[in-house]
């Protein structure tokens, strides 16, 4: 009989000791890298490209550097085939793991990375999945994905706009939280509370009828299941006409990828007269509308039903997000544009 231990996962090794003698109405003005540093984060950049991937550059303890995709559209952590080599599965080592975000971990199959190493901070006993990663017609950049369960485990905070992403060894104090709070509002930004439910979501009016979006960064343009489509009688934009006598217009279309089994998909274009999260309102903004039901095969996050699309990374760059792991918020920026709140 093979005896199992049950290992608790460790948290971020840098963390310095906290501090919460930032005022949030200080009078001398400090960039959100050094506030958030005097209150305990670390923080490591993003490396971005052409379709904003978020990635961020790691060593997993055996002796490979890989890249590593950030999505909070990305349940578990997950490692290709080739950068899991040489890292012990929880079978090999005859262990569980007691996760705060996953809970008791009994699947075998993961593999725990014992050092994970972004930048100069330390994380122990970090656990992933292992498979194939790919992407029709797309050379991935990168070897695995940092899923919702690294980045609510190590309290991280998301700055889109400043491609950073920080982490804390602790729950920020209840201080701390507040004056965050406070110094985000006094600078600017508007707060929405996130839910999860196997995936992050905020409440979202789309034309004035209420919808709950996905905050996915790995979703390079909002999307919308087509089955909303038809309740809020979105149509197609068109573009051009034939060559023809009838000079027939043409809905403008746009395929849709996803990774893995999920293949590519047909989508259309629409404009959103409004679409409002929290006080922050776009207007006459565009979307792709498409089937997203491969997206979830199983129905766990109720794609097309209880939740009705993504809020992608178009949207939330324009809206400077700042993602909350920590306190469970998304942070828009209210904007100054003419038309926009």
């Amino acid at each position: 009989m093979r005896f199992r231990i049950v290992i608790c996962i460790l948290l971020a090794a840098f963390a310095v000791a906290p501090q919460t003698g930032l005022a949030a109405d200080s009078s001398t003005p400090v960039s959100l890298e050094e506030f958030l540093k005097r209150l305990g984060y670390g923080s490591v950049p993003f490396k971005s490209d052409a379709h904003n991937r978020l990635r961020v550059d790691a060593d997993l303890g055996n002796g490979k550097k890989r890249i590593l995709f950030v999505d909070t559209g990305w349940h578990v952590t997950m490692l290709n085939e080739k950068s899991a080599r040489g890292l012990k599965t929880l079978g090999e080592l005859g262990v569980d793991l007691k996760d705060p975000y996953l809970g008791q971990v009994t699947n075998s199959s993961f593999v725990l990375v014992e050092k994970l190493m972004l930048g100069r901070a330390q994380f122990a006993n970090q656990p992933a999945r292992v498979g194939k990663l790919r992407m029709d017609y797309t050379q991935l950049p990168f070897d695995g994905v940092l899923g919702v369960d690294f980045l609510l485990r190590n309290f991280c905070l998301i700055d889109l706009s400043a491609r950073r992403l920080y982490f804390r060894g602790s729950e920020p104090s209840p201080d701390q939280a507040k004056v965050i709070a406070e110094s985000l509002r006094l600078s600017g930004f508007v707060e929405i509370p996130m839910r999860l439910d196997h995936t992050l979501t905020v409440p979202a009016e789309i034309k004035g009828e209420p919808v709950q979006l996905i905050v996915d960064t790995g979703s390079t343009y909002t999307v919308i299941d087509r089955t909303l489509s038809r309740r809020l009688a979105l149509t197609p934009i068109k573009a051009g006409t034939d060559s023809g006598a009838l000079g027939v217009a043409h809905d403008l279309e746009a395929y849709v990828t996803g990774m893995n089994d999920i293949g590519t998909h047909k989508a259309w274009i629409t404009k959103l007269s409004t679409l409002q999260v929290g006080s922050r309102t776009w207007t006459n903004t565009f979307a792709l509308v498409t089937n997203l039901k491969p997206w979830d095969p199983e129905n766990v996050m109720q794609l097309g039903e209880g939740i009705h699309g993504t809020l992608g990374f178009d949207l939330l760059g324009e809206g400077h997000a700042l993602i909350d792991f920590a306190q469970g918020k998304l942070w828009l920026r209210a904007s100054s544009k003419p038309g926009r709140s």
